[in-house]
């Protein structure tokens, strides 16, 4: 746990510096760059999608696209898994994350009521294949929608994250 904390510690005074990149994403960069192994890698996204994201429910899916699987490897602030995100993944979304490509939930498409609880699905790349996918449910209250900013945001950890999960060391 101790850690955690002064992990933690480190990314809140990344955050506090002026810098001509969004500080958020030099942060994430740092953060998933300097993971230790696999359960770091697991709570350095945990950070970066509840700290600086704006959500505190997510699950990790390990993929194989040519064999269509999908197997959990991880969550946070998820108990079961809502079988909507499964009706979410139609043809469209799962060429776009096979793509590495981000898919944002919609409020306001025909099957709202369905893929409502999913904010994004964000690919996560190593050697240029989609290794992963993080699902990322509720914003937080106090933020009302994904800005570009939080694209950019998402882009780290469809750029990093498999590095720091499945690399060697993990």
């Amino acid at each position: 746990m101790e850690r955690y904390e002064s992990k933690s510690e480190r990314l809140a005074l990344l955050l506090d510096q002026d810098e001509v990149q969004d500080a958020r994403i030099e942060a994430a960069q740092i953060r998933l760059q300097q993971t230790t192994d696999r359960a770091d890698a697991y709570e350095a996204i945990r950070e970066i999608v509840a700290n600086l994201f704006g959500s505190e429910e997510m699950v990790l899916f390990g993929v194989d696209p040519p064999k269509h699987l999908w197997w959990k490897l991880w969550s946070f602030g998820v108990t079961e898994i809502d079988c909507c995100i499964w009706e979410t993944l139609n043809e469209q979304v799962l060429k776009c994350l096979f793509a590495g490509e981000l898919f944002l939930g919609s409020k306001t498409s025909a099957d709202a009521h369905h893929g409502s609880q999913v904010s994004a699905f964000v690919p996560i790349l190593l050697n240029g294949e989609t290794v992963a996918v993080l699902v990322i449910f509720r914003l937080l209250r106090q933020k009302s929608d994904v800005e570009q900013a939080d694209l950019d945001l998402l882009k780290v950890l469809t750029d990093r994250a498999g590095t720091a999960l499945f690399s060697t060391r993990a």
